[in-house]
């Protein structure tokens, strides 16, 4: 990793231990996303310093931190990759071109947040991943065996129709996404499931070349991939997997993000949602039933949580 170790100087960076990929994980669990979809913890946004200077002005630091993150995981470190950069008054620095592209904000956490700061704590945090990913595996597939069912009956609810329901689950108040994440164990549980899945199924077609290349890209990359897992179908086209668990029954509602729900979108033709139902923590199974392309094709959707900014001249 000497390559990444080099370059972070330039960024007013550098390189720490790979241990502190643990307390990354631990800061990512609450994150906040942007107009654009994309999305950083919280904790990060907090720890940036402020910055109203040209050309950082009311720019989003969540988008900076997401591009720096990408260019760290995936190692872009030569100069002629990153082009020019931009130093701020903090002493960091960001690619020129970057920051010209970045969309205004006035909202959340990444308000007045400096985003060469934001952009260089991204590429450090995205370097470390990418020195955990060489060091092996991040995931332990779990015990337990994941039968594959058939998707329930399509919901008799109008598209765009609120549906009133008395199921505990859909309570008005509570924070959905704060429940997703703090059901991390769960998702982790289902995932692992799916990997497995995936690479018996390419083992039983004779293609263990592509069972060994797998990803947990979840746990590899981060959330702004925008699916959980990097998979193949026997002629070694890529499948992007997004996985959503629960103990519950099928028919139970999952819940989402922009970024993931953009991603399904514009990735349609590749994209897949294993909908892992009925599991239990005892014995670790479960059944899984799979869509193909994008989740608004199949799914009804019902906006829960929204961002909010002032707007301008009110």
């Amino acid at each position: 990793m000497g390559g990444i170790s080099s370059l972070l100087p330039y960024f007013g960076y550098s390189f720490i231990s790979a241990e502190a990929v643990t307390n990354l994980d631990i800061r990512a669990m609450t994150t906040e996303t942007c107009e654009a979809g994309n999305s950083a913890a919280i904790a990060i946004l907090r720890d940036l310093p402020p910055s109203q200077g040209r050309p950082f002005r009311h720019k989003c630091a969540v988008c900076a931190y997401t591009w720096g993150y990408q260019a760290g995981f995936r190692q872009q470190f030569s100069r002629m990759a990153i082009g020019d950069l931009v130093e701020c008054k903090h002493g960091k620095k960001a690619p020129s071109d970057m920051v010209a592209q970045l969309h205004g904000t006035q909202g959340g956490e990444r308000r007045h947040q400096c985003v060469a700061c934001a952009y260089a704590a991204g590429f450090q945090d995205g370097g470390l991943k990418a020195q955990a990913a060489e060091a092996g595996p991040t995931s332990v597939l779990p015990k337990g065996t994941l039968t594959i069912s058939t998707p329930p009956p399509t919901s008799k609810t109008p598209a765009g129709r609120k549906r009133r329901t008395n199921n505990p689950t859909e309570r008005p108040g509570v924070d959905y996404l704060k429940l997703q994440r703090e059901n991390s164990a769960l998702g982790d549980a289902g995932e692992g499931l799916v990997i497995r899945l995936e690479k018996d199924e390419l083992a039983r077609k004779g293609r263990t070349d592509l069972a060994d290349k797998v990803e947990h890209t979840a746990k590899v990359v981060g959330d702004t991939a925008g699916y959980d897992i990097s998979s193949f179908d026997a002629e070694g086209n890529k499948r992007f997997i997004e996985v959503k668990t629960t103990t519950g029954p099928a028919e139970t509602p999952f819940y989402l993000s922009a970024n993931e729900l953009d991603f399904g979108n514009d990735n349609s033709g590749n994209y897949f949602l294993y909908r892992v139902f009925a599991y239990d923590p005892a014995t670790g199974n479960a059944k899984v039933y799979i869509s193909h392309g994008s989740i608004a094709t199949e799914f009804s959707l019902t906006p829960i949580v929204f961002s909010a900014s002032r707007k301008p001249g009110v």
